[in-house]
């Protein structure tokens, strides 16, 4: 039997988290296998196809992980018109500490300083 809206009920329970020690940066880089050619048949980057024209059209065939990073080492801005604010931050991973919860169904709230930070659904 389904359950409207409000004859649901949940429990919120605080589970600790695993952090790796490890910072994660750059990671942009390794998340596209397009290369710069392919990338820009995307009506999402029209507006940027004149400058990749006059001033990147020898990078064409690039992967753009790698083009990206080649513009942020050589110091030009460019390369975060292709990313969202988050494209460069530094990263860390984490999993849920205590294994009774990892194979539990449910969405998960990630808070840092009272702030919620990110949201994830878990249906499996």
């Amino acid at each position: 039997m389904n359950k409207s809206m409000n004859e649901i009920e949940a429990e919120l329970i605080e589970i600790p988290l695993h952090f790796e020690t490890q910072t994660h940066i750059d990671v942009f880089k390794s998340k596209n296998n397009k290369t710069l050619k392919e990338t820009m048949q995307s009506k999402r980057y029209d507006s940027l196809a004149e400058r990749i024209t006059k001033n990147y059209f020898q990078d064409l065939d690039t992967n753009l992980g790698d083009f990206l990073f080649q513009l942020k080492n050589a110091g030009d801005e460019f390369y975060k018109k292709f990313l969202n604010k988050y494209g460069d931050l530094e990263y860390s991973l984490f999993s849920l500490k205590n294994e009774k919860h990892q194979t539990l169904k449910g969405v998960y709230f990630y808070y840092l300083n009272d702030e919620l930070k990110y949201v994830l659904n878990f249906r499996t």
